[in-house]
């Protein structure tokens, strides 16, 4: 039976995460080496002291998190880029054992871990879904062979 459907999706799924992930990476650059500098950081701090609804104990609970904003902001990115990466092999795992006529329950399986790991309702996520759940449903046509017996 053909899987030209299933197929499709996983690349498409696939496609689209390699263009997030550079993306993403992208941006993690930019964005932490504009964080990264003092300017910035001083006036995040500047524009939280002038704020005449924030308490002393406020802006100090506060500080530290502004001065560590770099560290977080390349944690954060590079855990959604391993994230999408593993979503990505899943994905291709998926294709590839879709192509084999025996093993759609198991290409069913990367596609949902692969939507997992994509973001639970990312439009590629939502793409592997569709092709696992394609995957698991579709059964091969049962071919009917007719009988002849002769009476001898």
């Amino acid at each position: 039976m053909k899987r030209t459907g299933e197929m499709a999706l996983g690349i498409i799924g696939s496609v689209i995460n390699v263009l997030v992930i550079i993306i993403l990476a992208v941006m993690i650059f930019g964005v932490s080496t504009f964080a990264n500098e003092t300017t910035f950081q001083d006036e995040m701090l500047s524009q939280i002291q002038n704020d005449s609804n924030l308490t002393a104990e406020e802006i100090e609970s506060v500080t530290p998190f502004i001065e560590n904003l770099p560290t977080y902001i390349n944690a954060f990115g590079w855990l959604v880029v391993v994230l999408l990466v593993a979503s990505l092999v899943f994905g291709i795992l998926g294709v590839v054992f879709i192509r084999k006529s025996d093993k759609q329950n198991i290409a069913g399986t990367f596609f949902i871990l692969a939507g997992v790991f994509a973001g639970i309702v990312s439009l590629t996520a939502i793409l592997f879904y569709i092709a696992a759940i394609m995957s698991f449903v579709r059964k091969p046509k049962v071919e009917e062979i007719d009988t002849f017996y002769v009476n001898e």
